[in-house]
């Protein structure tokens, strides 16, 4: 049999899939490269390609992926170690992944994670999907206005936030949002005077206290310094 056709064949097709459809090209290497490495006992070396692979993995790929031992919280804590470095589509990719199956736990847990690392699109992303799953929870809903203004979202977050307040005039953590809103603005007699709000109704809110420091001072401290 004359094998040369079928070389010839199968080398265009890979050639073509690779200029086509490159990220499914990457993703059949190196899932199979994982599959191999593990068979051959090097379970590190596995999980790493694993990993990659299920970064450039068709969307539609990633039950399987987890399906086969692949534990998706272990994978966003090597990534934001700086074991991986690909936190923006691994954000973007288990925020999807969690919404399609409803995991409420898991996109938390973008959402947290990707605020912390300052990658606010894809903690919005999870803080809308889980305003979709639980459409009454102030806590959500705080957490939404907190994604809009670390996204740049300003308007958008005061109407959030001013939602919020209109529900419960007196949560801390919403009138201290309210204060990181205004001094991402620029405003920072606003911002001293919610932060100054929030030592009243809660005296021990660190993340309070460390603002107005931060800010020189309270905002009555600031007006009785400057008539001075």
């Amino acid at each position: 049999m004359n094998w040369r056709p079928l070389v010839l064949w199968a080398c265009l097709t890979s050639i073509a899939s690779m200029v086509l459809w490159p990220d499914l090209w990457r993703f059949g290497d190196l899932f199979f490269r994982g599959i191999y490495y593990r068979a051959w006992g090097s379970a590190e070396t596995s999980q790493l390609l694993m990993i990659r692979a299920a970064l450039v993995a068709p969307h539609d790929l990633w039950p399987g992926i987890m399906e086969i031992g692949l534990n998706v919280r272990e994978i966003l804590r090597r990534a934001e170690s700086g074991e991986i470095n690909e936190l923006d589509r691994l954000y973007a990719r288990v925020g999807q992944y969690a919404a399609v199956r409803g995991d409420k736990a898991l996109l938390w847990r973008v959402l947290i994670g990707a605020l912390d690392h300052d990658r606010p699109e894809p903690a919005l992303y999870a803080a809308e999907e889980l305003q979709r799953l639980t459409p009454t929870d102030i806590v959500v809903a705080l957490y939404v206005a907190k994604a809009l203004s670390a996204a740049g979202h300003f308007p958008e977050a005061d109407r959030q936030l001013a939602g919020v307040l209109s529900r419960r005039p007196e949560f801390p953590d919403a009138i201290y949002e309210l204060g990181v809103l205004a001094e991402r603005q620029h405003r920072l007699d606003a911002a001293r005077r919610s932060y100054d709000r929030v030592r009243r109704l809660f005296p021990r809110h660190l993340a309070a206290m460390a603002a107005v420091r931060r800010l020189g001072g309270s905002a009555g401290m600031t007006q009785d310094t400057q008539h001075d």
